[in-house]
Formats: C-alpha cells, structure tokens, sequence
C-alpha cells in the first residue's frame, strides 16, 4: 500500500472541488459538528490557503491511486504557535489500516518543523472511538469536553 499525502492547492482545481463532495460523504458527516459545506465556504477555504502566512493548510490522503481523505491544519495561530488539526478518510475501506497514522506522521512533522508551531489542537465526539484511538496512539492528550459529546486534545510538539 503506497501512501501519499499532497498539498490540495497543488493538485488541479476538479480534485480541489471534488474534496468537498469526499466532507459531505455520509461516511464522514457523522463525525463533524459542522454537517455540511457549500461551495463557497469550500471556496473561501481553499483561497484561504493560498495567502502568504496561511491560516489553513490541507493535504490530500492518497492510497495507491485513490484519494481516501483529508488531513489538515486549521486557524493556525503563528503568534502563539498553535493549530487545530483534522483528519477524514472518507474510504471506509482503507479505515484501520494505519493510513491515519502515517497521515498525522506527516502532518506533526509539517506542523512542527514548516511552520514552527508548539502545539496542535483537536475536537472529537466521544462516540468517536476509533478516531481516539488513533489520537492518543500518535501521542495527543485529553484536555477537556468542550461539550456534552465533544472533546478536546492536545499535542505539544516542543
């Protein structure tokens, strides 16, 4: 299984705009509070990240020949050296198979050693158990419930 993870402005605009479709899959909707993205919101997003000091960083999970998901790094705060980070394979078959693993290798790496940052940032539902899994595993850390179902973790990187 060859793993790649791609910067998404680098690729042609038809997959930077089908990665919306891959968001709004059913088999990634649940897992977001935010239930659906329209085309301009995708729109301003990926205009966001081509801004010199981008706030927004995303790259494109590829399995072998397929796009499977999307990792990417969000309201990054160069001030303070933070960011929140979100992961999706919207695949459900390659789901387990260590590409979201490989996906944060890559992504801590970027997060730390291309834009400097400290600490990393996540929120997840706590139905979510595969996916905490996975954060911890990497090394994330539990920090609070930001909510009824959903939770807060962090990665320092220092």
């Amino acid at each position: 299984m060859k793993i790649e993870l791609i910067n998404l402005i680098s690729l042609p605009k038809n997959i930077q705009l089908e990665a919306r479709n891959w968001r709004n899959s059913s088999s990634v909707l649940p897992f977001f509070s935010i239930q659906y993205i329209d085309e301009k919101t995708h729109q301003n997003w990926l205009d966001s990240m081509s801004y010199s000091n981008p706030k927004n960083f995303a790259f494109a999970i590829k399995v072998d020949e397929n796009f499977v998901g999307m990792i990417y790094l969000k309201n990054v705060d160069y001030e303070n050296q933070n960011c929140e980070v979100g992961i999706y394979i919207h695949q459900i078959e390659v789901r387990g198979r260590g590409v979201g693993g490989r996906a944060f290798e890559f992504i801590i790496n970027f997060a730390k050693n291309n834009i400097k940052l400290k600490k990393l940032i996540l929120e997840v539902f706590d139905f979510n158990v595969n996916a905490i899994k996975l954060y911890k595993k990497v090394g994330f850390k539990y920090t609070k419930n930001r909510s009824d179902k959903l939770l807060e973790f962090e990665l320092c990187l220092s």
